[in-house]
């Protein structure tokens, strides 16, 4: 059998429809959930996968075949390793990639938002995307068996390693080489899911070039200000932003964002000059009428007498 999670080219190109090309793309495209998660791959079609599945040769969560020249695993070296169930989150398995046992109770923190996205920047793609995940809680908060994933086009899991941690009330920036998640451009969501549920999401459309998607309370809106690994920055001219914080019992935003770290509301400077400008010529018209009026009255008394 073909572990398609692990295995390397030469392994894929066994399976078949699938050549060097294909192979590579499988595993960028890692990891899977089942055999039927190989249709999100580009190449692979329906009929493709059907006669993969007609083959049974690829698997997800299966004994490989072992070549006859290669020495059998001693069971007491057997190590650990992390593959995904049918619902995509880590359990334990062994290096014969049989599941034996669940890893230890995944406790779902609570407070931990996304909380800034970058999807189109002026670079590459595929260097400079990123997505900013912010800690609430004023403690330290362990990450494993999270998992974030993006729901439109050709999705992708990441699965934050065992003993990720980030600490209090601050900022974790995941970027697209270490996720694999490709931010859409025209439109994208985001889901963070602790075990089958969903603890945070964002969706957006038509991302505007070098600009973040940043969380301002209860709403998003874009930036030019690019604040990775910081407090957000919205400019209100651009945006017409208007920073509101939710008053509704048992929001998750109920709590003051600013103090909490998430959002710094900036006053456009150039709106203020154009203002103070404008301000000016206003009174220097009014200080320049008032004395024309004075010394025209003045001249009119005295040619009267």
């Amino acid at each position: 059998m073909v572990e398609i999670n692990t295995a390397t080219i030469s392994q894929l190109d066994k399976i078949t429809g699938i050549g060097p090309v294909l192979a590579e793309r499988i595993i960028e495209a890692r990891p899977f959930s089942s055999v039927d998660d190989l249709i999100r791959v580009k190449g692979i079609g329906e009929k493709t996968l059907q006669k993969i599945k007609e083959q049974g040769l690829a698997c997800v969560g299966c004994e490989q075949t072992q070549n006859s020249n290669i020495q059998t695993p001693n069971p007491n070296q057997i190590q650990n390793q992390q593959i995904l169930n049918n619902n995509g989150y880590a359990t334990e398995a062994t290096e014969d990639k049989k599941p034996t046992e669940q890893l230890p109770a995944i406790i779902c923190p609570s407070m931990v938002f996304i909380n800034e996205i970058l999807p189109s920047p002026n670079g590459p793609d595929d260097k400079e995307e990123w997505i900013e995940i912010f800690n609430q809680n004023d403690k330290e908060t362990n990450l494993s068996g999270l998992a974030i994933k993006d729901t439109e086009g050709k999705t992708t899991n990441y699965i934050f390693p065992q003993n990720t941690k980030i600490p209090p009330i601050s900022y974790l920036v995941l970027k697209r080489e270490t996720t694999k998640i490709i931010l859409n451009n025209d439109k994208d969501k985001l889901e963070i899911f602790c075990q089958e549920k969903i603890i945070d999401s964002v969706s957006y459309q038509n991302a505007k070039t070098e600009q973040s998607y940043n969380r301002i309370g209860n709403e998003w809106k874009w930036s030019e200000v690019l604040t990775p690994d910081a407090k957000n920055i919205i400019n209100l001219a651009n945006n017409n932003a208007k920073k509101e914080n939710s008053t509704e019992t048992g929001s998750l935003f109920s709590e003051n964002w600013e103090e909490k770290g998430l959002a710094n509301m900036g006053v456009n400077s150039n709106l203020l000059k154009k203002k103070l400008f404008t301000g000016a010529i206003a009174i220097f018209t009014a200080l320049f009428s008032a004395i024309m009026i004075f010394t025209l009255k003045k001249a009119l008394k005295q040619n009267k007498y």
